[in-house]
């Protein structure tokens, strides 16, 4: 049996102990909350570094001050935004790697090119400059690469998106999946000064 001379230090602690809980359960709701509200379906894309939310119609639409920041109008974004998603650009160059066939990279953007691809984040980065790079001439400033290393890629995406592809060195395997993902950067002004005219390309 507890001795009762601890029956008031015991009574006495769990009264504080319980005015504790009830002041801590009456001021959390009231906690400032860091954390940003979602955006709503209707207006789902949030301008970055702000709480703004906008349509998605209002995204690339060329109509300034819709984020604060024109950040909805940047060009890499539309550039993008046209492309196939970087995640399908990086899984197709990983699997090259992956599998040893480097051979198809280095018949793409040359040796050089085809060294740094292969190097940490080197995928990334490609698949990157690829979707974001609004033509040719943009995207070889960007690498690096020479203009013999240029005009051939020029040559190979023209190749690729005409059918005419039997003196490439890039196995049957791979074919039709580089060129569907070529194929969507030729579609969306990759081979054009301007990136819009489809009709002019850089080289001829």
């Amino acid at each position: 049996m507890m001795n009762a001379n601890w029956q008031p230090w015991l009574l006495a602690t769990l009264l504080v102990l319980g005015f504790i809980n009830s002041v801590h359960s009456f001021a959390v709701p009231f906690r400032r909350s860091d954390k940003k509200e979602a955006c709503d379906v209707v207006r789902p894309f949030r301008c970055p570094g702000s709480d703004k939310c906008i349509p998605l119609q209002y995204v690339c639409d060329g109509s300034p001050d819709d984020c604060p920041d024109n950040y909805d109008e940047d060009p890499e974004l539309c550039t993008a935004d046209k492309r196939q998603p970087i995640d399908v650009v990086e899984s197709f160059f990983r699997s090259q790697v992956q599998s040893g066939n480097i051979a198809v990279i280095n018949e793409l953007f040359g040796a050089e090119a085809a060294r740094e691809v292969i190097k940490p984040g080197g995928i990334e980065e490609i698949a990157r400059m690829l979707v974001t790079s609004k033509n040719l001439e943009e995207f070889a400033g960007r690498v690096k690469m020479r203009p013999n290393e240029v005009e051939h890629l020029m040559k190979t995406l023209t190749a690729l998106h005409s059918g005419r592809v039997s003196h490439l060195n890039i196995s049957k395997e791979v074919l039709p999946s580089l060129t569907k993902l070529f194929n969507s950067l030729i579609e969306t002004g990759f081979l054009t000064r301007g990136g819009e005219d489809d009709a002019f390309l850089i080289f001829k």
